[in-house]
């Protein structure tokens, strides 16, 4: 089992099922407007990791060497979870800034073992590490429960999500 399966098997599944938003600070700190892509219409992983990545580094965000480090860890086990979402996530050392990309695409995408919707990369830089626990834990409030994530599918536009997470503006 990869890390995925055991988190989800030990702290997801004896966890009680809550859909309640709450304010999610740390992620809000590192989610940029034009990174969360609503409507993706991405057909395949590859596609959708080629174009985000490429839009990282086009921002200087990460180096071309974040999109290799990306694909070679959903090599080692894929970043998919049960519920529909996945985090792919590369090396800390070829990324410059800080940032969470959040893509809600229309249809489902074949992942690993899993078909996902909802894909979350994180890319962060190594002077960043140490908050990388608490931005977890807001991504996994989210990803953990298959009915959070339906929600997310219902909203009418990002400002919506960015409202409910706590860090857009009515």
């Amino acid at each position: 089992k990869n890390i995925s399966d055991l988190y989800y098997d030990k702290f997801l599944l004896a966890k009680e099922t809550k859909n309640e938003w709450k304010p999610l600070p740390h992620l809000g700190r590192y989610l940029k407007d034009e990174f969360i892509f609503f409507d993706g219409n991405f057909q395949s992983k590859d596609e959708l990791i080629d174009a985000i990545g490429s839009e990282l580094v086009a921002g200087n965000f990460v180096t071309e060497s974040f999109i290799e480090s990306l694909k070679n860890r959903e090599l080692m086990g894929g970043t998919d979870l049960p519920t529909g979402a996945a985090l792919p996530h590369g090396n800390p050392k070829y990324v410059n800034e800080t940032m969470i990309v959040f893509v809600r695409n229309k249809k489902n995408i074949v992942w690993n073992k899993s078909s996902v919707r909802t894909v979350i990369f994180i890319c962060f830089s190594e002077k960043d590490t140490k908050n990388i626990k608490h931005v977890l834990s807001d991504i996994y409030s989210i990803v953990e429960n298959r009915e959070m994530l339906n929600q997310i599918y219902m909203m009418s536009d990002k400002q919506e999500f960015k409202m409910r997470i706590g860090c857009g503006s009515v």
